[in-house]
């Protein structure tokens, strides 16, 4: 077996040299209609098979809302279809600026170094700039540090599929991060949801009126 060498799909077994390039008819019978370990069709594990998601097939807004979608629903049947081959920066790029632009908001104007502080009261223009420059250097800071979050989440997927000896090429590894970035998304769309529930909570409870002791 090598690199090229055809695989079922579930259990991982050769089967080069029974593959059909069609898939075979409901009435066809013997060994090589079927993975002789597990019994999935061969049909199943043909490279032809994958149809790619929604934004291999065609990147774009609406390709990557139902990709987003695809992968919250029913991210088995996405990742079925997700088609092993180079090109996966696309799609990571545009879910880790999406997610930054949802973590950020919160951040302007609250850390130390914020231009949009340290230029407040300076008038509206500079408001203004301040505001895009903190926006611009917060995202690209955010987005650095859920790339290297993706990469630590690539090295490991390549560490354990060579630990457990299974066929895991560095472009699979790659569509699997990118398609999977999907999860940054929710992550940073989180706060929103839960800010409002802690809120509540304290409101509830009468947390906020109690005095504090130190």
């Amino acid at each position: 077996m090598n690199d090229l060498s055809l695989l079922c799909e579930t259990c991982g077994y050769p089967i080069q040299g029974l593959s059909r390039e069609n898939p075979p008819a409901p009435a066809a019978t013997g060994p090589s209609s079927q993975c002789p370990e597990c019994g999935t069709a061969i049909a199943e594990s043909m490279p032809g098979r994958r149809s790619g998601s929604p934004w291999q097939q065609h990147p774009g807004l609406i390709s990557w809302a139902k990709t987003v979608y695809g992968m919250v629903v029913r991210p088995s049947v996405t990742f079925g279809d997700v088609i092993i081959r180079k090109g996966s920066r696309g799609l990571l790029a545009v879910n880790l600026v999406l997610t930054s632009l949802f973590v950020v908001p919160p951040m302007i104007g609250v850390l130390i170094i914020d231009p949009v502080r340290m230029w407040r009261g300076r008038g509206p223009i500079w408001e203004s700039v301040a505001w895009v420059v903190s926006l611009a250097s917060l995202t690209m800071a955010v987005a650095a540090v859920f790339f290297v979050l993706t990469v630590i989440e690539f090295v490991g997927i390549r560490f354990f599929a060579r630990r457990r000896r299974l066929r895991f090429s560095r472009d699979a590894a790659a569509q699997v991060c990118a398609h999977a970035s999907v999860g940054w998304l929710v992550t940073g769309f989180l706060p929103y949801l839960l800010a409002p529930s802690a809120i509540m909570l304290v409101r509830a409870f009468g947390i906020a009126n109690k005095p504090v002791d130190f």
